[in-house]
């Protein structure tokens, strides 16, 4: 037999490091579903219109400590870290952040806030989060709802996302890709997953055209028999998008020892947006942010690489790309607002993250740390997460309490 399609190694280039998931738009539910997008085939049903807007969610793993990314003017705040807290004058001051500074790693960002494209909210959480990793990764995932699927899984399942010319739908780059996990999702767990062997005595076209002649559905057939039969040809159609941003030819502009691991995810995310492949929903997701010990300068490294490779993305984008797209970071929990003897913070409750979009209402901050209100020494959640969400899914087009249980009022993100 012979290969045909990206090498591990491209592949790996592309993706970063671990797993790749690509979800499409099947439903879940009783009775014959609609069919898994897959290249050259239709659907069963005339799509919904969704809109052509993306979200692009960002994981900060391990529990990113909202303090010292937007940091108070308080002296509660240097009461409480009298090693680990930051001096006022090394903060960056952004107009509309009163009384409050933003961690120098993160001066990357000023341009998206001055030009009206950035916000932060603070004290942001679920009540039903705990301080273990697990736990509250599942929690958060879940969008808060009970059961094991996604928010963002029953988002694509609620509202339909289904276009026949679209293939890919859905992405997760790099780590963490369960806010997509359930049903209807296709996943490539494995970068060889889609190098497919051509029998003998086919050409490649030949084998793609029997792999889609097998791959239509008929109308009494269920659920998982649809997504058996799609997913190999749906995982050939992210194949040849893929393939579209890794020219063997030319000099890859995605060496992953020229980028560290977000950076190269959220480009490739960047790429995959100007080939305008049907991308509704990017997750991407890097880890280290459990900061047991000698907080200070990991930190410090761990905001930087996230300000570089966020804006990086922005400026990649062309202007009518940044107007359909919203980036949103999430992370488990925030930390103790008290340092510990180790130079670092230990698990928390509520922390803060950043929104950044053409149809955001940058330059404010959303929110407030709560320090003169802390629960058992941590930060109280004055904006629970369920509405950022809510905030993002109305941006995003479709169902919210359909999603998420509730339908919360507005935040003022949008």
């Amino acid at each position: 037999m012979t290969r045909v399609g990206l090498s591990r190694r491209r592949f790996l280039t592309i993706a970063g490091s671990g797993a790749l998931w690509m979800t499409t738009g099947c439903r879940s539910g009783g009775g014959p579903g609609r069919a898994i997008h897959t290249l050259g085939s239709a659907a069963t049903a005339s799509p919904i219109p969704t809109g052509d807007r993306v979200l692009v969610l960002v994981q900060l793993l391990g529990g990113n400590d909202g303090l010292g990314t937007i940091v108070p003017l308080d002296g509660r705040y240097h009461d409480a870290r009298p090693t680990l807290g930051l001096a006022d004058e090394q903060l960056v001051m952004l107009p509309g952040l009163d009384g409050h500074g933003l961690h120098p790693s993160l001066a990357p960002l000023a341009t998206a806030w001055a030009d009206g494209d950035l916000a932060f909210v603070a004290g942001v959480g679920f009540d039903s989060q705990s301080r273990s990793h697990f736990e509250s990764r599942d929690v958060w995932w879940r969008g808060g709802a009970s059961g094991t699927d996604g928010w963002l899984a029953r988002w694509m399942q609620a509202a339909a996302v289904d276009r026949p010319d679209e293939p890919m739908e859905a992405l997760a780059l790099g780590v963490g890709p369960r806010a997509l996990a359930g049903s209807g999702a296709s996943a490539v767990a494995d970068p060889s997953d889609i190098e497919w062997p051509v029998p003998e005595g086919m050409t490649a076209a030949e084998f793609e055209s029997f792999l889609l002649a097998v791959s239509q559905q008929s109308a009494d057939e269920t659920v998982l028999e649809q997504a058996a039969r799609s997913a190999p040809v749906a995982a050939l159609s992210t194949q040849k998008i893929l393939a579209e941003i890794a020219d063997p030819s030319a000099d890859d502009p995605y060496d992953p020892s020229a980028a560290p691991g977000l950076a190269l995810q959220l480009r490739t995310a960047a790429s995959l947006l100007a080939l305008r492949p049907g991308l509704r929903v990017v997750t991407v997701g890097v880890e280290g942010f459990d900061t047991h010990a000698d907080q200070a300068a990991t930190h410090a490294t761990l905001l930087s690489d996230v300000a570089s490779a966020v804006s990086g993305f922005w400026a990649d984008l062309a202007p009518a790309d940044r107007a359909r797209t919203m980036v949103l970071t999430t992370s488990e929990f925030g930390r103790r607002v008290a340092e510990n003897g180790s130079g670092g913070t230990d698990h928390g409750r509520a922390g803060v993250h950043l929104v950044l979009g053409g149809g955001v209402n940058g330059g404010q901050l959303i929110g407030n740390h709560g320090l003169g209100s802390l629960t058992d020494g941590d930060l109280p959640i004055t904006v629970p997460a369920v509405d950022v969400f809510a905030d993002a899914l109305r941006w995003l087009g479709g169902p919210v309490r359909e999603v998420l249980g509730v339908d919360p009022p507005a935040t003022g993100l949008t």
